[in-house]
């Protein structure tokens, strides 16, 4: 599985931007999108480290 550097940095600023999710329980919106499995981890990992 490939996980590319510049989508886990894109990921995690929709994240923050709140048009997207790593969990379902963090749903606040119907509209709002979960990152894909492969990059959750990743992108969890930059949020923290930001």
């Amino acid at each position: 599985m490939k996980i590319y550097k510049f989508k886990v940095k894109a990921y995690a600023v929709l994240v923050k931007g709140g048009r997207y999710i790593l969990d379902e329980s963090e749903r606040t919106n119907p509209q709002q999108e979960l990152v894909p499995e492969k990059y959750r981890e990743s992108v969890a990992e930059s949020l923290v480290e930001e």
